[in-house]
């Protein structure tokens, strides 16, 4: 039931709706009504009628849209093929570049391996666990990361293992195997490679 009149869309019809049904049975108390039914009874149809072609116009809307986006997608496609053979017959050419507005692209810098990691040490040492530090080095690119290295001192062979990698300057290695001496080394890492190995720090757990 309501109180007033709404003004929302769907209450507004759904009310009238109802108001028809009550008018067309007690039309002993409701004797002259100042509309008709027909009248009430268009009025909503005009309603539905105004919302199919709301809902078709957002449709074709939508349509238009993803049409739109098509096409754009396509010309970016084909002003890429362009430019890549624009790049590839004038060799980054800046004057002949800029006949189809286009820039040279940045030429990529090669980067330095790094150099070698300072006074690799350690700060900690548990169980089976340690904690090292090192500085890292004076000369050499840019550093991506550090790796530590670890091989058994007795072992035969001087196989490194890479245990660790860190972006910091400090690290934590845990469940170190007991009763066991172990070598560790830490190198730097960026895109062109492996620095040289630092010093070599023994320990016994």
């Amino acid at each position: 039931m309501s109180k007033k009149v709404p003004r929302k869309e769907a209450e507004l019809v759904a009310l009238v709706e109802v108001m028809i049904g009550g008018l067309k049975v007690d039309p002993k108390i409701f004797t002259d009504p100042p509309l008709t039914f027909e009248q009430l009874t268009n009025a909503i149809n005009k309603i539905n009628l105004s919302v199919d072609k709301v809902a078709q116009k957002k449709s074709d809307y939508h349509k238009a849209i993803k049409e739109k986006n098509a096409n754009l997608n396509a010309l970016y496609n084909n002003a890429r093929e362009i430019a890549e053979y624009c790049y590839r017959i004038s060799k980054n050419n800046q004057v002949i570049l800029a006949k189809v507005g286009l820039t040279p692209r940045a030429v990529k810098q090669s980067v330095e391996s790094p150099g070698q990691c300072r006074s690799f040490t350690v700060v900690k040492q548990e169980i089976d666990s340690a904690t090292f530090k090192w500085k890292e080095p004076i000369a050499g690119g840019k550093i991506r990361a550090y790796i530590i290295q670890r091989k058994e001192s007795e072992a035969q062979s001087d196989t490194w293992i890479n245990l660790w990698t860190e972006i910091g300057k400090e690290a934590e290695i845990k469940e170190q195997s007991t009763d066991k001496t172990f070598d560790y080394r830490v190198r730097a890492l960026n895109r062109s490679g492996i620095g040289e190995q630092s010093n070599t720090v023994t320990l016994k757990f």
